[in-house]
């Protein structure tokens, strides 16, 4: 249920101990004036961008197919892609996962913003390790935060059901600084459907709500079926 920003009595620090203990915990679509409407540096690296490719483009999701932030804001698909990290804990740019083919696209609502990104590999075999690859992200949160930064929480991977290959995704949240009063909650997920890989990010800052479901799983499901059009 979603509950406003501007509600100062629930603290950070609750939310943090409440997806701890396996609470599904998001953030409202609906940032304070005081959150940032851009990426925090450590996402603003540039990175160089793959060829388009169009094959891959085909499994991209739409607005509507991400994940629903709350039932007020939607998502606007950004014209040109991003050629900033999709995450904080991407390891390493695009390229390095080694697809053939790939596609990007990117969404933005204010205090939020997001990315979904398809790649198309020859062999079965490729994508398993691009999977494994994404997934081992995790490790690198802390080392991609902006200096300054604090990693307050660090989820574990948590498995998606998807009918023809494997699914998962985890959450972190941070804040830019120690005494800064609000943070940053973000997700990762990737799906793998055959030869193809897709990966589904989102980032929303502001200091608290809650989903009874968290809604990264239906866009992983929505990114798992796209992927039977690449």
């Amino acid at each position: 249920m979603f509950s406003m920003l501007d509600e100062k009595r629930h603290l950070l620090a609750t939310v943090v101990a409440a997806t701890a203990i396996g609470t599904v915990t998001a953030l409202a679509g609906t940032s304070p004036s005081s959150a940032a409407t851009s990426a925090p540096t450590a996402a603003t690296v540039a990175t160089s961008v793959d060829p388009y490719s169009a094959a891959a483009a085909r499994g991209l999701l739409s607005e509507s197919q991400m994940p629903k932030v709350n039932e007020v804001q939607r998502w606007t698909r950004l014209a040109e892609p991003r050629r900033s990290r999709t995450t904080v804990c991407q390891f390493g740019s695009i390229q390095s996962l080694k697809a053939p083919g790939h596609a990007r696209r990117d969404f933005r609502m204010p205090g939020a913003r997001a990315s979904n990104v398809v790649l198309k590999y020859r062999t079965r075999t490729a994508a398993a390790a691009a999977y494994n690859k994404v997934r081992s992200w995790r490790s690198y949160c802390d080392e991609g935060l902006p200096a300054g930064a604090v990693l307050l929480y660090r989820g574990p991977h948590k498995p998606v059901a998807t009918p023809y290959g494997p699914a998962s995704y985890f959450q972190i949240t941070w804040k830019a600084s120690p005494s800064a009063e609000e943070g940053w909650f973000e997700w990762v997920g990737v799906t793998r459907r055959g030869a193809r890989v897709s990966i589904v990010t989102w980032r929303v800052g502001g200091m608290d709500a809650n989903y009874d479901v968290d809604p990264t799983i239906a866009a992983l499901k929505n990114a798992h079926r796209k992927l039977a059009r690449v």
